[in-house]
Order: structure tokens, then C-alpha cells, then sequence
């Protein structure tokens, strides 16, 4: 269902992965703990799922950042919820974290951006220190969920935020990506690998926290879609495929008539065809990295 599609591809990808370790775990099926925003939102809080794979997520609005926002709700927040379930025996540390091959998905950051922007109305010279506090408190957080017993901690870089339909220039025109955004997110970028380094550094094991290159993998999925420009299967990829969205949500005459040839669903989303092609650039290493 294309809407939702966006949040059920995105997890199913790093599902597929987590599935990988399985062979691996000692007792029991994988565990997939989900914290953050609305790329990793199944439109459910909390909900958990069985099979060979569970997963749980921790998100019920997409105002989730990792500082407090319109809300005044954070990934802090989350992880609060999360520990809570643990002291309520909701979940065992000993046989759900730490004799399974548990692993946690971290996506936030976008909504920090927007909120210093638009609602704190954040200058563009007090931006270096805002990225500098947003990836300390991230870093944290990510310590914290390790240290709660989950023995793996994936976390999401920033996607490629300029090229979203909703920061396009000229504004609402979809033909050109807001490089200024773009730099600015390879920024925010560079100090998470730095500090996720360090982590593992600080951990011995140097391979506890594992970044996911969401940023390089959609830039490579939007040129591999204008490649295929010429081809009327495809469209402009900044395009997105619904054109009346109200309270973040996509009204049904607003969907395109063929949403499968879209790559963006709405104004910041990619649709499941976009997720499908974000995914084949990150199997590879998504496959290599989770090994708990």
C-alpha cells in the first residue's frame, strides 16, 4: 500500500539483514528494537510482531528528534519507554538482549533540522554548533541502548535532505536538489561516523555501533533514476507522487496515477519503489555489518 509503503519497505530492508544473524543466536528468533522518526514508522506504537523475526518500535509521531521538538518529545523519550518495558519484564535482557542476536535501529535527525529552522527560527552562524550538540546527544543515546543490553546499535546517517521535493529550488519546481542542505547533512554526517568510531573505540569490541550510509545510497538511487529518465516508466525522481497532503497526511485523490514510477511518495518520503532502490545500495553492507 503505497503511503505506508515507505515505512514497511524501510523496515523490511534492515529486517531481511537482522534475519542474516539468526543462524548465529544462541536462543530464539532475532530481536529488531526500532527508535525514531517517520522513516522507520509503521504507523503503530508500540507494536511487536512474531515469526522468524520480531521487531518493536518506539515512535508514535513523526516529530520524533533526537532533541525535543514540537511535541517536546525526543529519541530520549523512546529509549525512557524502552527501559521502562525492560523493568516491567515486557522484555528480558538476558534472554531478548543479550543471548539473542538483538539489534537496534536508530533514524533520527531530519526533524532537528526542521524544527531549528522553521519553529526556533535557528540562524545559519549558530548551525555548526548546533550539528556539534544534535550528534552528542545522538552518540549518547546510541551508548545508552547498548548499554540497556541490546548488542548491536545501527544508526541511520542523515538522508540527502536537499533533495527532498520538499527542499527542491526553485521552492515546489522539483528540478534541482538545495545543495546548502546537502552540505549541511554531509556535515552532520562526517561528525556521526566520527563519533560512532570513537564508541566502538571505547568499547573494545569496535564493531558494537555500525552506521548506516542512508545519504550516499539515496544519492546513488536518485542518479540511477534519471538515468532512466527517458524511459516513460520513469519520472522526475524529486517529483513526488502525491500532489495534497493535509496534516502530513496524503489525501487519496492526491495520489499519482502510476505511483510505482515515483521514487519520492510525498514531500519527504520515498515511495516504496524509491526504498526498493535505496535498498540495493545498501544490501551489500547491511549484510556485512550485522553480524552480532
Amino acid at each position: 500500500m503505497e503511503g505506508k509503503g515507505f515505512f514497511l519497505v524501510g523496515l523490511l530492508l534492515f529486517s531481511i539483514a537482522a534475519i542474516s544473524t539468526a543462524k548465529n543466536s544462541p536462543k530464539g528468533s532475532p530481536k529488531l528494537f526500532v527508535f525514531g522518526d517517520s522513516y522507520v514508522d509503521t504507523g503503530n506504537w508500540p507494536r511487536a510482531s512474531g515469526g522468524s523475526m520480531e521487531r518493536t518500535l518506539w515512535q508514535n509521531n513523526i516529530s520524533r528528534g533526537v532533541f525535543p521538538s514540537w511535541k517536546n518529545d525526543s529519541l530520549t523519550v523512546q529509549i525512557d519507554q524502552f527501559e521502562q518495558l525492560l523493568k516491567e519484564n515486557v522484555y528480558s535482557r538476558q534472554c531478548d538482549l543479550e543471548y539473542s542476536s538483538s539489534v537496534a535501529l536508530v533514524s533520527s535527525g531530519p526533524n532537528d533540522y526542521t524544527f531549528y529552522s522553521v519553529a526556533k527560527k535557528g540562524s545559519k552562524d549558530g548551525l555548526p554548533a548546533f550539528t556539534k550538540g544534535l550528534v552528542k546527544q545522538l552518540a549518547a543515546d546510541l551508548q545508552r541502548i547498548n548499554r540497556l543490553g541490546v548488542k548491536k546499535v545501527v544508526v541511520a546517517t542523515l538522508p540527502v535532505i536537499g533533495c527532498l521535493p520538499l527542499h527542491t529550488i526553485p521552492p515546489n519546481s522539483y528540478q534541482n536538489c538545495d545543495e546548502e542542505s546537502n552540505k549541511n547533512a554531509r556535515i552532520h554526517n562526517k561528525l556521526l561516523l566520527k563519533a560512532v568510531k570513537k564508541l566502538n573505540t571505547d568499547d573494545g569490541k569496535k564493531s558494537t555501533f555500525v552506521v548506516l550510509d542512508l545519504y550516499n545510497a539515496m544519492v546513488s538511487a536518485i542518479d540511477q533514476f534519471r538515468k532512466r529518465a527517458a524511459n516513460t516508466e520513469y519520472k522526475n525522481p524529486l517529483q513526488p507522487c502525491c500532489s495534497k497532503i493535509v496534516d502530513f497526511k496524503c489525501l487519496a485523490e492526491g495520489v499519482c496515477p502510476n505511483p510505482k514510477s515515483s521514487f519520492f511518495f510525498d514531500l519527504a518520503h520515498p515511495s516504496d519503489n524509491g526504498w526498493n532502490a535505496i535498498f540495493s545500495f545498501l544490501q551489500c553492507s547491511l549484510n556485512k555489518d550485522l553480524r552480532v
